[in-house]
């Protein structure tokens, strides 16, 4: 099981805007990652005391695979931040997150879901909630840089 509970650093791309991945590796280079000319967006305004992830070995009768879930808030609703969640959700995402000891970690081909929440009161937090998940045959993926 791998978890990571303070995440410093999240980083979307579309699942079609990179180079075929081999899972089977251990690392892989960042600069691999993306096709000629594509770029990652960085999700910029994370609170970092609510971002998770995790990795999680299963079983079952047709073999091991890893339950893979990634989970962050960002605060403000805004056009644009929906805008860009809805432009992920029309495909799968693979996502790069950097820790808070420096590491960083590719998990490929999520499914994203996103719930805003407004809570109506002066003091509670309008926010993007979102979550990334994917079933996948390998595990977690270290990024070297």
């Amino acid at each position: 099981m791998f978890n990571l509970s303070l995440i410093k650093k999240i980083e979307l791309v579309r699942k079609s805007d990179c180079n075929k991945i081999d899972a089977r590796l251990n690392s892989i280079n960042y600069y691999s990652i993306l096709l000629s000319g594509k770029s990652f967006t960085n999700i910029d305004g994370v609170k970092p005391e609510s971002a998770s992830c995790s990795d999680v070995e299963k079983s079952d009768d047709t073999g091991t695979y890893w339950e893979k879930k990634l989970t962050f808030t960002i605060p403000k609703i805004t056009a644009t931040k929906i805008q860009m969640f809805e432009y992920f959700k029309k495909g799968k995402v693979n996502a790069v997150i950097t820790d808070a000891n420096g590491n960083i970690w590719l998990l490929r081909y999520l499914n994203i879901t996103t719930t805003n929440d407004l809570p109506g009161t002066v003091k509670g937090l309008n926010s993007i909630k979102a979550t990334l998940s994917s079933l996948d045959k390998y595990p977690i993926i270290s990024v070297i840089i």
